[in-house]
Order: C-alpha cells, then sequence, then structure tokens
C-alpha cells in the first residue's frame, strides 16, 4: 500500500514538473518572436532595396548561406570577428564586435532563428515588391532579423548572386539603419 501512494505521490509531482517545463518552454517561445518588429524591419529594408536600388527581391526567406553554412554560426562571438561599422570616422568608431552581444543576446537570437515560421516574405508584407525584371540582374535574398533582447539592434544576412553579407542595423528613431557589416562570401 505504501508502494502505490509513493507511486501516486511521484507521478502526481512528475507531472507537475512536464506541466510547468512546457509552461516555461511555451513562454520562453513567446518572448523570442516578434512579428512585428520583423515585420516593420523587413519592409523598410524591401522598400529601400526596391525603390532606390530597383533590386529584384527574392521572396523566399533564406535558411543557409550559399555554402550551406546554418545562421547560427554567427550566433557567437567569434562569429562577428570580421564585422566593422560601415562609417569610421574616428577611433572611437572602431568596434570589437566579438564583445558587442552578450551571451543572452545570442541565445533569443538562436531561439528566433528555430522558432522561425516565415518561409515567405509575402506572409508579411502584403505589397508586391516581388516581381520579377527580367531586364535587371541585380537580385537580393534575405535571412530573418535576428534581434537583440531589447530590439535595438538585428543581424540579418543578404546575399547577392555575387556575395553574402552579414549586416548589424540599429534602431535609430524608429529607423533602421545600417551600423556595421561583414562579408561573408564573394565570387
Amino acid at each position: 500500500m505504501k508502494f502505490h501512494k509513493v507511486l501516486t505521490i511521484g507521478l502526481f509531482y512528475f507531472s507537475v514538473a512536464f506541466i510547468s517545463c512546457r509552461a516555461q518552454e511555451q513562454k520562453s517561445h513567446k518572448k523570442c518572436q516578434n512579428t512585428e518588429v520583423t515585420k516593420e524591419l523587413i519592409k523598410q529594408e524591401l522598400i529601400t532595396q526596391k525603390e532606390q536600388l530597383n533590386t529584384v527581391i527574392h521572396q523566399n526567406v533564406l535558411k543557409k548561406t550559399i555554402s550551406n553554412e546554418s545562421f547560427e554560426l554567427f550566433l557567437k562571438s567569434e562569429g562577428l570577428s570580421m564585422m566593422s561599422k560601415i562609417e569610421i570616422k574616428s577611433k572611437k568608431d572602431i568596434i570589437d564586435f566579438t564583445k558587442f552581444f552578450d551571451s543572452n543576446d545570442f541565445e533569443y537570437m538562436r531561439c528566433q532563428l528555430k522558432q522561425n515560421e516565415i518561409d515567405n516574405w509575402k506572409q508579411l508584407i502584403e505589397k508586391d515588391y516581388f516581381k520579377t525584371n527580367n531586364s535587371n540582374n541585380k537580385r537580393l535574398s534575405y535571412s530573418i532579423p535576428l534581434f537583440s533582447v531589447n530590439q535595438n539592434y538585428a543581424l540579418i544576412y543578404r546575399e547577392t548572386i555575387a556575395s553574402g553579407n552579414l549586416f548589424l542595423l540599429k534602431r535609430t528613431n524608429g529607423k533602421w539603419e545600417y551600423f556595421a557589416k561583414q562579408l561573408v562570401w564573394i565570387d
């Protein structure tokens, strides 16, 4: 009889712990996704590229680089070792990007990468920016943006037919601006 009670109590505690873990997992799942911020950034970026450069935007969201590397490769300090600020006017503009993000930022970005459900930019953007223009050989493809915990910085990978670059964007006064760049590959 005692064994039956111990087993029942043990199963009860196991069930509570399991439900608690699932609730925490769902809570974390919601924390790392922010579709509105993603939509804001990518819409601004696609509109800018389409209107200023008359560039064809590929509608599929990149999942890997051309060399078939996962974006998780960049989500550690040493993954940003070749990044440099776009505008360097003085020594204070030289930043060690291996120390730019902390482990919480990288963990948050990994969560966004794993929880991404966006396969096609048309899922977020209603306008048609994706018509092919046969007279234009330029084509840009984008990964989803991966945001820092404070949502003021975002990493995004952009690929053309001739190169792939990782960009760090910074939100200033509600607008996303290119802050830093890292060449990943070039043809």
